[in-house]
């Protein structure tokens, strides 16, 4: 059972009179509650959900949003753009780490600077995820953090989890100073625009900045869109500045990888001790593929960390192997500068579109019929999940009914794929041939706002 100190008093009197202006739940911190009474106060805060990931709480207001540090495990969606305060305290810096879901629905946090913490982001730590968010840095502050180890992003500091369809654009200024002497301690800076260190996944995400760093630490890691990367990083890309005056390793995407690099790019100057056009050190035996760099722009052109790629080559569609531009990617002349950019980031729809695509179906007969299941997936064009129904009913060859199942499904942005199994046609319903028709129900709407149909045999 969760603990959260809170003056019960105070809060319930503010919820009373409805003032709750630049208030968060442990700015209060004198008597302990328990996590239900908790909730019932948070959903009087949130008057819009009930912060699970069928029904996430709605934030709307920067007081709303600081709440998340105090309920660091629930599910969250942004309503609307906000703007966070300035010295900006990152989520998770002086309790739990975040461990929820946060929808930002292609919405914008717009953000100046932050506090001198050994955490620099909007959240200090994530162990959850985060998506659809898009973030607008105004001027970060310099920053003299008394750490011996410094994690500095926009989204967050350190990324244990997931990031995915999320972008940063802006003015980034790091000045990182250790006043730590002696001993034998190695002092280390990761300084990133979406994350400064990465043992999770970033997926689907951006950055175009123009950032500034003078780092002086025993080993600086300075990347565009990751400062050092042991996780995932696939389908993203940087374009961009780096002036990293005093740091190591300076790198258009990362400053170093230890991790998997998948389907990325960067078209960045990049200015430091080592530089990269994708990363500038590989360890561990790490793989960086399908990713390419502009050599024009970066003035590099050493390969085995990205393939270096001239400027008109980089805006052709040709060179980018492997990469889906049906789902994630697109390219065109008149967008991003002729650079491919992710399809996530032209939502122009919150709610956006969905496809049905029916990828498999597999029945076996038995002596009681037959059983299977039917594979498929649903793309969603937009930045908010859409909940439906959905409706799979299995026609004989004489167009009777012979079986109807119905799903409960989410589809998140993006392309979620699902499997619609257990459904059963009884023998006395038993044809060579079928009719296999998938339905969606839109929960909202209130209507079928999909149909696909195939034939097959069993």
């Amino acid at each position: 059972m969760k603990n959260i100190k809170l003056t019960a008093l105070i809060l319930a009197a503010m919820l009373t009179v409805g003032v709750f202006a630049n208030i968060s739940f442990g700015q209060y911190a004198e008597t302990d509650m328990e996590y239900d009474d908790i909730m019932l106060m948070a959903r009087s805060i949130f008057p819009e959900g009930e912060g699970t990931e069928e029904s996430p709480f709605i934030i709307s207001t920067a007081e709303q949003f600081d709440i998340i540090a105090d309920l660091p495990d629930l599910c969250y969606e942004l309503k609307n753009d906000i703007t966070l305060p300035s010295g900006w305290v990152p989520i998770g810096t002086s309790g739990e780490n975040f461990s929820g879901t946060f929808n930002g629905t292609g919405h914008t946090i717009t953000i100046t600077d932050f506090s001198n913490e050994g955490y620099v982001g909007i959240f200090a730590v994530n162990n959850g995820s985060i998506s659809n968010l898009k973030v607008n840095v105004l001027s970060s502050e310099k920053r003299y953090p008394e750490r011996m180890t410094w994690y500095a992003g926009i989204i967050c500091g350190e990324n244990c989890g997931t990031i995915t369809n999320c972008s940063v654009a802006g003015e980034c200024v790091y000045n990182a100073y250790h006043s730590y002497s002696g001993g034998s301690y190695a002092y280390t800076a990761y300084i990133g625009s979406v994350a400064g260190l990465n043992s999770g996944t970033i997926k689907s995400c951006s950055a175009k900045t123009v950032c500034s760093v003078s780092a002086y630490y025993d080993t600086e890691y300075v990347g565009g869109l990751a400062g050092y990367n042991s996780g995932i990083i696939e389908d993203s890309y940087y374009i961009g500045d780096i002036q990293a005056s005093g740091s190591r390793y300076v790198g258009g995407l990362l400053g170093c990888n230890s991790g998997t690099v998948n389907r990325t790019y960067a078209a960045a100057t990049v200015e430091g001790d080592y530089t990269g056009g994708i990363t500038a050190c590989i360890k561990n035996n790490s793989t960086v593929e399908n990713s390419y760099y502009d050599k024009d722009v970066s003035g590099l052109s050493s390969t085995g960390n990205g393939d270096p790629k001239s400027t008109l080559g980089m805006k052709m569609k040709a060179v980018y192997e492997d990469w889906d531009f049906s789902y994630t990617w697109g390219i065109s002349r008149d967008i991003n500068d002729g650079y491919p950019y992710l399809l996530s980031e032209i939502v122009s729809d919150e709610a956006g579109e969905l496809e049905l695509i029916l990828t498999d179906i597999n029945f076996q007969k038995s002596s009681t019929g037959a059983s299977g299941s039917i594979s498929a997936q649903i793309y969603n064009s937009g930045s908010r999940s859409i909940s439906h129904k959905v409706i799979a009913a299995i026609y004989n060859q004489d167009g009777s009914l012979a079986e109807i199942k119905i799903f409960d499904e989410i589809a998140r942005p993006g392309l979620n794929s699902f499997i619609l199994d257990d459904i059963r046609v009884e023998a006395g319903n038993i044809y060579s041939s079928y009719t296999a028709k998938v339905l969606v129900w839109d929960s909202t709407e209130g209507m079928t706002s999909l149909a696909e149909s195939v034939s097959f045999t069993i």
